[in-house]
């Protein structure tokens, strides 16, 4: 995958999604409050934290992404492999009792 090759963009989405629950963190002034009401509180005080928050949102969206790529992969690749091992174990079986 595109994205385990650079291994600088990698770096910044990791960094990213770990900015951006810092920075939703901090902002927070109630520790009940929305986490979409924090965010767009933010956004529209134009600061250089909404602009932090809008560079690290983009990383975490990224990276978001690719773990849902990923899980669908590999629940993809391992219901393949479940099916191919028992459609061999099967006809294995067959060809066992055609012998007998």
């Amino acid at each position: 995958m595109a994205y385990y090759g650079n291994r600088m963009f990698m770096a910044y989405c990791c960094a990213a999604c770990e900015v951006l629950y810092i920075i939703l963190f901090l902002i927070a002034e109630k520790e009940i409050e929305n986490l979409m009401d924090v965010f767009i509180k933010s956004m529209k005080e134009c600061s250089l934290i909404s602009f932090l928050l809008g560079l690290s949102l983009f990383g975490w969206a990224i990276k978001q992404i690719v773990n849902i790529i990923q899980v669908a992969t590999n629940t993809f690749y391992h219901s393949l492999v479940t099916c191919v091992n028992i459609s061999f174990r099967q006809l294995k079986d067959f060809f066992t009792l055609i012998d007998i």
